[in-house]
């Protein structure tokens, strides 16, 4: 690796350091990764461009304390950088810490009123009102002069949400819209090629095929919640973590990550077509699979009880996780499709969900979630797999948590209601509304934008009759 190369080079200088560790953790070695970060530390990085670079590795490390001290600290040698306020902005709204995260972000806007993250992140902050937004300041900030691509996206998103709060729907929805299409125009995506993985994963991963994969690993029982995006995830999540039993990972890729290197060292390279990994999948040392990624968390986050891991899109390795792990419980969230849909498609989501930006694209995606949802369902043992309502839980939290507490074998505690006041940081597109406590204003937001989305609820009327 070149990082590594550059590092013997410079004889481990920080800037070198920290660069591999950013390789490192992109590439999903978190672990690896924390372990520079800490050689770096122990280097006392001075320069405030390294101690920012080194809070945003520790951040990503899921170090998030260490990650705003070492921002802290890069402002108090350069308080006129708006990067540095905004990297602190962010990593204050992960810890909950939204006044302080608010009092940031207005910092990195002042000093560029132009930053499309700042405004975004500062919409998301907190729910605004007909009297109290910023509506005309980004107003005026997208027409005082051509912003770069990327910075009007984002400052047209976080519009869309200030005015959609303030009730002004239909002027949302079209700023919404702008913001959406500049998106999809700027990346290669194929909606058709993630349709096909999931009819293959339907047709390859039957109950028969997974009945006869190698025995998995048994000395484990974690807990893994999938969904689409925006479908109350974090709210389970946080409310399952909250048990004394459970520790939550957040969101990691390391069940993925282990299955397609375990694909490619055991059985050879997957090859072009994700199809030869669906296939090849089913082939695999189940109990090593399941070993590995039990050892991983264990580095990943020392623990004594249950694990829960909250990567939303595991939900195209259930029948997987199940074989790897026997012993694990999956919990699917199920949200009303039109809420699902438009709850995607207006926020501005990073990883694997590029279906979100086009409504044609997410009707057919969330139709498909649906077949292979019910797939498992039917395929997987009822102690496994768990599907839960996002309406009924808010409409009904005590009961509902009480039914998925007994699903998961743990001893009811009361205290796990009051979710929001989980210490532990969050880093999902929820991490504000999920400090907010629960709400039921959410249900039925759609409805506002019934002509606007029409199309989408064809799609989805006609689709979803199959399932």
């Amino acid at each position: 690796m070149a990082a590594k190369r550059a590092c013997y080079l410079s004889k481990n200088q920080v800037f070198h350091l920290i660069h591999l560790g950013s390789c490192l953790a992109n590439a999903g070695h978190i672990v690896e990764a924390r372990g520079v970060a800490e050689k770096s530390l122990r280097l006392d990085p001075s320069s405030h461009c390294d101690l920012s670079n080194l809070g945003a590795l520790f951040v990503t490390c899921n170090e998030h304390q260490r990650g705003a001290d070492l921002f802290k600290a890069a402002l108090l040698r350069d308080n006129r950088n708006a990067q540095y306020w905004y990297n602190l902005a962010s990593v204050q709204r992960m810890l909950g810490e939204i006044q302080e995260s608010l009092r940031s972000v207005n910092k990195a806007i002042e000093i560029n009123p132009a930053d499309g993250r700042a405004h975004y992140l500062r919409s998301d902050l907190a729910t605004q009102s007909k009297h109290n937004n910023h509506i005309t300041e980004l107003k005026y900030s997208l027409a005082a002069q051509k912003q770069p691509d990327s910075d009007e996206m984002l400052l047209r998103f976080a519009l869309a949400k200030e005015l959609e709060d303030a009730g002004q729907f239909a002027e949302s929805f079209s700023q919404l819209e702008q913001a959406t299409r500049m998106f999809r125009q700027s990346i290669k995506y194929d909606v058709e090629s993630d349709l096909k993985v999931i009819r293959d994963l339907i047709s390859l991963h039957t109950g028969e095929a997974l009945r006869s994969t190698s025995q998995g690993y048994l000395d484990a029982s974690p807990i893994f919640i999938v969904g689409l995006p925006r479908s109350g995830t974090t709210l389970v999540e946080r409310l399952v973590a909250n048990h004394s039993d459970v520790d939550s990972v957040g969101e990691q890729n390391t069940f993925a990550m282990q299955m397609m290197a375990k694909v490619s060292s055991a059985i050879g390279s997957a090859g072009d077509s994700r199809s030869e990994l669906v296939s090849k999948a089913l082939k695999l040392d189940m109990n090593a699979l399941g070993q590995e990624y039990c050892a991983q968390v264990d580095q990943l986050l020392p623990h004594e009880g249950r694990t829960v891991d909250k990567m939303p899109i595991n939900y195209l390795y259930c029948g997987l996780i199940r074989a790897a792990m026997p012993n694990a419980q999956i919990v699917s969230l199920s949200r009303d499709p039109m809420d699902s849909c438009y709850a995607a498609y207006k926020a501005f989501l990073t990883g694997p969900y590029p279906f979100t930006y086009d409504q044609e694209e997410l009707g057919k995606y969330f139709v498909a979630f649906k077949k292979l949802m019910h797939h498992w369902r039917a395929t997987l043992p009822r102690e496994n797999f768990y599907e839960i309502s996002y309406e009924a839980l808010v409409r009904n939290f005590e009961r509902e948590a009480k039914a998925l507490f007994k699903f998961l074998r743990l001893d009811w505690e009361p205290a796990v209601l009051d979710f929001q006041n989980n210490p532990s940081p969050s880093s999902t597109a929820s991490a504000s509304q999920v400090r907010r406590g629960l709400y039921t204003s959410s249900i039925g937001k759609w409805k506002y934008y019934e002509k606007q989305l029409k199309q989408l609820r064809i799609q989805l009327n006609e689709g979803l009759m199959e399932v």
